[in-house]
């Protein structure tokens, strides 16, 4: 709340200050009183720029400059000190390796692609630490889709953004190991994880339509993705995004659009190619079918497979749509509270589920009949998706 109210009684008075500076400058105020608006008005009514006497305006700019910045400072600083979101976690560097070093002791199986073993994550609270994650275990493949799925709030996401170390600072891996083809993630520096990440495992986000830059086009996008590991010049992060663009079902003379002028799909597809970008072992793809039309669902999943089968990665598919999850992973896991309560491959869990709480996941979902559910063959893209791909060419493309 404390940093609500800061940050609310900041920006107002940086309004504030703006108006009676503009208000003053229009000549709407007292011009006999000696303001930084009437210094303003003046200078402007002497024809200070036309004289070449554009120096009367300095001391008067950097002053409203000065005060909006220091402002904002402090706004920045009431924020950081308050809010507990941003808080680093009260727990010594010294407990945190001993735990980790400690716990987890079997062996991930030979050929596993990732394993996870034990692991416990947690965020700092002013009541004390929280646990979102308790003690998760399980093995992905080479090539699988592993499905994770559980109410909101059950610690999915969290556990997504723990593969590529991108938790908020209140939040840490207290527990357990977590082990890329044998290399402890967990225990990699930050030159190492700027390595690691998206060249080993990939992250597709939840929110479409805001998950890429608005100020960027796509190409750079593509391009800064690529050259943050030294991989491409400009001309070889243009072909690779069109090229990318083309492999996920989208126009290559796309690459020139700015994300507004995509479709929520299209927007979701761009990030698919993004987290392709570097051909990483696992992408994790936290919901991507959240606020998308069943159509688009469908095309946007069965361009996943494709790539999958084409490219041979695995992926770890996280949602709170358990039957969507059945038809699409190879195996499932359910979380309950931050703990991993059943883990088994779709066909079984589909038919024979055995934890209370995946059969009534289950039997919360409506069961539509094969008419009801059937979508024509012949579409493959949404109307609006082929509207925006022409508008967004004709506007932005290069």
């Amino acid at each position: 709340m404390a940093s609500l109210l800061g940050s609310s009684f900041i920006g107002n008075t940086l309004y504030a200050v703006g108006a009676q500076v503009g208000l003053e400058f229009l000549g709407l105020g007292d011009v006999g009183a000696v303001t930084w608006g009437t210094n303003l008005y003046w200078a402007g009514n002497d024809a200070a720029l036309l004289t070449r006497s554009w120096w009367v305006f300095v001391p008067t700019g950097v002053c409203i400059a000065l005060v909006g910045f220091s402002l904002t400072l402090l706004s920045s600083a009431i924020d950081e000190v308050t809010n507990p979101a941003l808080k680093a976690p009260p727990v010594a560097t010294t407990a945190v390796r001993s735990a980790r070093s400690s716990s987890a002791d079997a062996a991930p199986p030979s050929g596993a692609l990732l394993s996870l073993r034990d692991v416990c994550i947690e965020y700092a609270t002013e009541r004390g630490p929280a646990r979102v994650v308790d003690s998760v275990s399980f093995d992905i493949a080479p090539g699988e889709v592993f499905g994770l799925a559980g109410e909101s709030g059950s610690g999915k996401s969290t556990l997504g953004y723990a593969l590529l170390r991108l938790l908020p600072p209140a939040a840490s891996i207290t527990q357990g190991r977590i082990l890329l083809n044998g290399t402890d993630v967990t225990a990699l520096d930050e030159t190492a994880l700027r390595a690691y990440r998206w060249s080993q495992v990939s992250m597709v986000f939840q929110s479409a339509m805001s998950a890429l830059n608005p100020v960027l086009t796509l190409e750079d996008q593509f391009h800064d993705t690529l050259a943050a590991h030294g991989r491409t010049t400009r001309a070889a992060a243009h072909a690779r995004a069109r090229e990318l663009l083309a492999m996920v079902g989208l126009a290559p003379q796309l690459v020139g659009a700015w994300p507004h002028q995509l479709s929520g799909g299209m927007r979701q597809r761009v990030g698919i190619a993004l987290a392709l970008a570097l051909e990483p072992k696992l992408v994790v793809m936290d919901e991507p079918t959240t606020a998308l039309d069943v159509v688009v669902q469908k095309e946007l999943l069965q361009r996943v497979l494709e790539l999958k089968q084409r490219l041979g990665f695995a992926v770890l598919f996280i949602t709170h749509d358990l039957p969507l999850l059945l038809a699409l992973s190879d195996r499932v896991g359910v979380l309950q509270g931050g703990k991993l309560v059943e883990v088994d491959t779709a066909d079984r869990l589909r038919t024979d589920a055995r934890h209370p709480y995946t059969r009534l996941l289950l039997s919360s979902f409506p069961h539509l009949s094969a008419a009801d559910a059937q979508v024509p063959a012949d579409v493959t893209l949404a109307s609006s998706e082929r509207v925006t791909t022409q508008a967004a060419a004709q506007g932005g493309g290069r």
